[in-house]
C-alpha cells in the first residue's frame, strides 16, 4: 500500500545568496534517505516567493493550501514573514516548517503549535560580535 504526502516548498530567489535550488535539492535528498520509495509517493510542489515578502509568501501559501492541498509546507522564510502568516496554518490545520538563517531574534509567542522553526540563529553571532566590539 502506497502512502501519499504533498509537500509545498516555498523557494526564495536571491542575487546575494542563491539558496533556493540548494534547498529544494536538500529536501529531495533528505526525503530519499528517510522514506522508502515503495511505500511513499511524495509530491513536491515548489512555489517561488522571490525575496520572501509577506505578500509573496501569503500568495504561495494560499495556493499550496487551497489549490494543491499540501499536507505540509516548508521553505526558507524570514521570522517576520513567518509570524505574519502563522494564523493560516492554525486555521487550516497544516504544518509549517520554517527554515532561515535567523538574521533576527525570533518571537516564539507569534507562532502557534503548527509552526516549527529550523534556524542557524545568526542573530546570536551578530550580537556576540557587536558586544565584543563595543567592549573591546
Amino acid at each position: 500500500m502506497t502512502r501519499k504526502i504533498a509537500i509545498g516548498l516555498l523557494v526564495p530567489s536571491s542575487t546575494i545568496t542563491p539558496m533556493g535550488k540548494e534547498f529544494e535539492n536538500g529536501v529531495k535528498k533528505g526525503l530519499k534517505k528517510i522514506l522508502d520509495d515503495s511505500t511513499w509517493e511524495v509530491d513536491l510542489i515548489p512555489e517561488f516567493i522571490g525575496p520572501g515578502s509577506k505578500e509573496k509568501v501569503e500568495a504561495a501559501i494560499n495556493k499550496l493550501v487551497g489549490y494543491d492541498n499540501a499536507d505540509i509546507i516548508t521553505g526558507i522564510v524570514s521570522n517576520k514573514s513567518g509570524t505574519e502568516v502563522a494564523d493560516k496554518f492554525e486555521k487550516n490545520k497544516k504544518l509549517f516548517l520554517i527554515n532561515n538563517l535567523g538574521e533576527h531574534l525570533p518571537n516564539p509567542n507569534a507562532f502557534n503549535a503548527n509552526i516549527f522553526m529550523n534556524s542557524v540563529n545568526l542573530w546570536q553571532q551578530v550580537w556576540s560580535l557587536g558586544y565584543w566590539g563595543v567592549k573591546t
